[in-house]
């Protein structure tokens, strides 16, 4: 082991304390937040699959008799950032080149091909995708179809629409099959099979047995047929739902699939972002913690520099040895608290906690498909070990000039601490208020719009947050003169206690304001949730006592029809109203 592993070791393992706590105090930031935010992504993920086992568009939409050119009318609606035509139907498929034998019944799911694993939302498990604008028909058969036929890309087969019974009429006593219907079956069309679609997206229709084609090719296969097609979109998610639902206006019906709703409504969008920005802040206090702690022990690591440089280890040997210590206590609080994390998303998801309310998670569900959202957690976690390290290197580059002989005397130790305090104070208000902020707003988009009052009150508590953190760098003249009077009472009531608390107090503001930032923090944080959550009492209250305000619930009333209820309401002049 070399020798800035084994000062280093022996470093952390004589202040057994320091290490324990400055380890928990990164990963309980840590862990709060990546366990928010995979709580927050598995609660979409378990109650999409919970609430549809087969899949659907996000939004299918139909357009009314008055929509001339629905492709390009949908596609300049503000909220849509992808259209594709879609046709959906059974189908009567044969293996091969020609029709023999019976037909296998399958879902056939027709799609732009330019747009159809983007809204499809399907991968490719062999072969490629549907080529736009191909020469020949093509095909993607799913899995478990391709299985059952042996069908693999370069095969041929043929798809029709499905033989329905023939319509008959009665003439002379007798039924007869109309004789139009029976010409005008249509002729099998040929496709060639390019890729099996996996068990993702439009693959899990029909359990597997699927074919998706060109909508071209379909409304040419369908030409005979009852031919409906709808038009699947793909929301904006910079865009509310409720803005989306204005912006189609009366000019089209839209059906939304459960998923899509879930976490969207403006109550759950707002409670969301809420929760998220908890999150962010618990980061940024664990942080801070370690920030105090590490500008408290300013002072004997000072020392420290000045006796190993007595001893002569060079400046490169003792920057390995805290680079070292350093990066083993950030590495093992970025690790335990993305370990604790994962594990208290998991848990809280098994107590049916979720991030839009309580119940609705099922356990077989959540087993399957929990997962860890890496694009959002890993960029989270990266910047809390790095930042945490930074915080552990910074004040020991600072002090690497102590004098040695002062140091071992100990004369020069404070003196040489204090100037690199001050730049540790600033270094720290600018990763906790700025860059950890801008992490955060660069890889967690925010759910919905970036309203105004949203983006305002996410930068007023950025500010109060850097307002706390730099106070003892802005103003130390003034933290002094607050302590001294603050003591002033204890020097009279406690004159050997009240004087040693002063002077110790009175020579070091900066710390005990940084301790005081640091309980003010928590104490706003732990205000301002109570008090959101008593004003969203408060709310419900009013609400409550508006709904229910001269209004009379009946049930068990004979099956009617609403406006056959309305009319027999409306003989009863007290009756201002009824509503289903």
């Amino acid at each position: 082991m070399g020798l800035a592993a084994t000062i280093a070791r022996r470093s952390l393992l004589q202040r057994p304390g320091r290490t324990l706590f400055s380890i928990l105090g990164i990963a309980v930031g840590i862990a709060t937040v990546v366990g928010i935010f995979t709580l927050d992504h598995n609660t979409l993920r378990v109650r999409s699959h919970s609430d549809d086992p087969d899949w659907r568009a996000e939004i299918e939409v139909s357009p009314s008799k008055g929509v001339k050119n629905p492709r390009a009318e949908l596609s300049a609606v503000a909220g849509v950032v992808g259209v594709s035509a879609a046709f959906q139907s059974q189908a009567s498929l044969w293996a091969g080149e020609t029709v023999g034998g019976k037909a296998t019944r399958v879902v056939l799911l027709a799609m732009d091909a330019e747009n159809s694993r983007e809204l499809g939302g399907y991968y490719i498990a062999r072969g490629r995708d549907l080529a736009p604008g191909a020469a020949a028909n093509e095909v993607l058969v799913g899995e478990k179809l391709a299985d059952e036929l042996g069908l693999e890309p370069g095969q041929k087969l043929l798809l029709a629409p499905p033989r329905r019974a023939p319509a008959r009429d009665c003439v002379d006593g007798e039924w007869q099959v109309r004789e139009r219907e029976v010409s005008a079956r249509a002729t099998p069309t040929a496709f060639e099979v390019v890729g099996v679609l996996g068990r993702e997206g439009v693959g899990r229709k029909g359990g597997g047995e699927v074919a998706l084609i060109d909508f071209r090719a379909a409304s040419q296969i369908f030409a005979s047929e009852h031919f409906d097609p709808r038009y699947w979109i793909k929301r904006d998610p910079t865009i509310n739902l409720e803005t989306l639902q204005a912006n189609l206006g009366e000019a089209w019906s839209y059906d939304l699939q459960k998923s899509v709703i879930i976490g969207q409504a403006a109550d759950e969008r707002a409670f969301r972002n809420g929760v998220r920005f908890a999150g962010l802040m618990a980061l940024v206090l664990g942080l801070f913690v370690i920030f105090h702690a590490l500008s408290m022990s300013l002072v004997e690591r000072v020392r420290e520099v000045g006796i190993l440089h007595a001893l002569g280890t060079s400046r490169a040997q003792v920057a390995r040895v805290f680079f070292t210590e350093a990066l083993f206590v950030a590495g093992a609080g970025g690790l335990l608290g993305l370990l604790g994390g994962v594990a208290l998303a998991w848990r809280l998801l098994a107590w049916n906690i979720t991030t839009v309310g309580i119940g609705g998670v099922n356990r077989a569900v959540l087993n399957l498909v929990f997962e860890v959202p890496w694009p959002v957690v890993g960029p989270l976690v990266g910047a809390g070990v790095a930042i945490a390290l930074v915080g552990s290197i910074y004040p020991l580059a600072k002090a690497h000039g102590a004098n040695a002989v002062a140091a071992l005397r100990g004369d020069d130790a404070v003196g040489a601490a204090r100037k690199p305090a001050r730049g540790f104070q600033l270094l720290a208000a600018a990763l906790l208020a700025l860059v950890i902020p801008g992490v955060y707003f660069g890889v967690v988009p925010v759910i919905g719009e970036q309203q105004g009052e949203l983006v305002g009150v996410l930068l007023l508590g950025m500010a109060v947050l850097a307002l706390l953190v730099a106070a003892p760098l802005i103003a130390p003249s003034v933290i002094a003169w607050v302590c001294s009077l603050v003591t002033r009472p204890f020097e009279r009531a406690w004159p050997l206690a009240g004087q040693l608390a002063a002077r110790a107090i009175r020579q070091g503001p900066a710390r005990v304001a940084g301790g005081v930032a640091g309980l003010a923090l928590v104490t706003a944080g732990f205000v301002g949730l109570h008090g959101m959550t008593g004003a969203l009492e408060a709310e419900i209250d009013i609400w409550s006592e508006e709904a229910y305000r001269d209004k009379v619930f009946v049930r068990q009333i004979e099956p009617l029809a609403f406006e056959e209820l309305k009319a027999k309401f409306a003989d009863y002049p007290q009756v201002l109203g009824i509503e289903p």
